[in-house]
């Protein structure tokens, strides 16, 4: 049996861009593994797909998708030994990195048709076998600073429309 997993210091679910993101890969195993190397990849994707008329009733779908980052960090690596196995045990593998200061905030359409996602992906890397790999959401979100944006400390005035009724929400 092998078994992978994060363990995130951070919340994965509030990441902001230019922060750092921290953790370890835990690998549990069973059996001997022929392991070239155990990396975690961050990455960032949008992705957007719509349909446009190009006449007479019918349309075109088109789509495009970009990364906005990417990496692989290194974890582990048998340089040294080429073959080198890893025994049965409980090993972790710490890693940090640091978003890019101009990250995107995650994003999904509820139609689906655009998105900007993060996610870790941690991969072991077997010597003529299939590799173990696990994947890690994470959300990016958008830096509020009440400092350049002044529009942000006025107070929200809410209107309905069945009544005269005023609503005012003051955030001190």
């Amino acid at each position: 049996m092998k078994n992978l997993s994060f363990e995130l210091y951070n919340n994965p679910e509030l990441c902001y861009p230019g922060s750092a993101m921290a953790g370890q890969i835990i690998l549990e195993t069973t059996k001997p593994i022929n392991c070239s190397k155990i990396t975690v990849e961050p990455n960032g994707l949008s992705k957007v797909f719509f349909y446009r008329s190009i006449g007479h009733g019918r349309s075109r779908g088109y789509s495009n998708q970009e990364k906005y980052f990417s990496g692989s960090i290194i974890l582990y690596e048998s340089v040294n030994n080429p073959s080198a196995i890893i025994p049965p045990g409980k090993y972790s593998y710490p890693f940090r990195f640091l978003f890019p200061n101009n990250c995107v905030p995650t994003f999904n359409d509820p139609k689906g048709k655009a998105s900007v996602k993060y996610e870790l992906i941690a991969k072991v890397h077997i010597r003529r076998g299939r590799n173990l790999t696990k994947k890690q959401p994470l959300t990016v979100c958008p830096i509020l600073d009440f400092n350049t944006d002044l529009d942000l400390w006025r107070p929200v005035q809410l209107l309905t429309e069945k009544s005269e009724l005023q609503v005012t929400v003051s955030f001190f």
